[in-house]
């Protein structure tokens, strides 16, 4: 059984560009040390859209058009 809750409250519009930038800048770090490859960041952005409604642009062509190469040496 899957269960979907409203949430209590809704975030502000400046809690909600905080965690945003959070979780863009997490994802961004681990892209340019090399850890990850550009479609893997690409798709780790897409998946906040859910959540955050930021990214909701990238479409599943542009993720599939990226190189998931990983540059260690970045």
């Amino acid at each position: 059984m899957d269960y979907i809750f409203n949430p209590i409250r809704n975030p502000s519009d400046d809690e909600l560009a905080k965690l945003v930038q959070q979780k863009s800048d997490a994802v961004i770090n681990v892209f340019q040390a090399g850890i990850i490859g550009r479609r893997t960041a690409l798709k780790e952005l897409k998946e906040m859209s859910a959540t955050t409604g930021m990214f909701t642009n990238i479409t599943d062509e542009a993720i599939e058009a990226a190189d998931d190469d990983v540059d260690p040496g970045s």
